[in-house]
């Protein structure tokens, strides 16, 4: 039965059971509606996805045209600056710098408040700055000398208040390092409120969970019409009587009426 199931048998088998794969996809479309007409009865839970807070500043670093720069000779100020701008990116990423920043929202936060307004998932005893520097990021706009930092936060307060120790402590650095200057771009820094998770309203939910069951319908009952035509297979083709050994009593021609040919009865 297996060396004869071809694409011809499958496909035959498909167009006889076709009221049967419609009648399965139309029952799993009724399930799909039932289920997605039950989650619109909660839509807010499912329309309700987790967010976070996020601020960002944005600082451009520049140095002098005459500047001499360590292992910068023969450079150019643009290249220079961008030096320097990865400089700058590595000493707010750094341990003592995070550390700065962390005692100094300790003068106004209790070390609960810091765990809840960063969801650090650590208790108080155990809290350091090590777990608080993933709440905040440095790094260089590609091809330029712009330092940008993000934070993210539990509420607003909080990353407000990461964002203004962040801009105090990269302040700080022009004081340490030699021949540069920074510049504070006011009109790139924001705080917002930004999804997180996934946003998926009732609808677009709802018709999700349909899609998925239609798919499912056409798909086993696709695998029974396939499992037919493979395990009983049927009379497709001339070549299959012998093959099934099935015993032919009589041929009987096709015959073409001409215009014109008259039968007595």
């Amino acid at each position: 039965m297996f060396e004869k199931c071809g694409l011809r048998d499958i496909f035959y088998a498909i167009w006889k059971f076709k009221y049967f794969i419609i009648g399965v996809t139309v029952v799993f479309l009724l399930a799909g509606l039932m289920m997605s007409g039950g989650k619109n009865d909660s839509a807010d839970v499912v329309s309700s996805a987790e967010g976070k807070w996020i601020a960002s500043a944005c600082y451009l670093v520049s140095v002098p045209e005459d500047a001499e720069i360590g292992g910068s000779d023969g450079d150019s100020v643009r290249d220079k600056e961008i030096s320097m701008a990865y400089t700058y990116s590595n000493i707010l990423s750094a341990d003592y710098s995070a550390e700065m920043i962390y005692n100094r929202l300790l003068e106004k936060y209790t070390k609960q408040e810091i765990i809840d307004g960063f969801r650090l998932g650590v208790s108080e005893d155990t809290l350091t700055f090590f777990d608080f520097q993933n709440a905040y990021t440095v790094s260089v706009l590609e091809s330029s000398s712009i330092v940008n930092f993000f934070v993210t936060a539990e509420n607003e307060e909080m990353a407000q208040a990461l964002l203004d120790e962040c801009r105090v402590e990269f302040e700080k650095i022009p004081s340490v390092v030699d021949h540069s200057s920074i510049q504070y771009l006011n009109g790139v820094t924001s705080v917002k409120y930004e999804k997180t998770g996934e946003d998926l309203s009732a609808e677009s939910s709802g018709s999700r969970t349909v899609l998925i069951f239609v798919i499912i319908g056409v798909f086993l009952s696709l695998l029974i019409v396939t499992a037919v035509a493979v395990f009983r297979p049927t009379i497709n083709r001339k070549s299959d009587f012998s093959f099934y050994d099935v015993p032919v009593i009589g041929e009987l021609s096709a015959v073409k009426e001409k215009a014109g040919d008259t039968y007595e009865k």
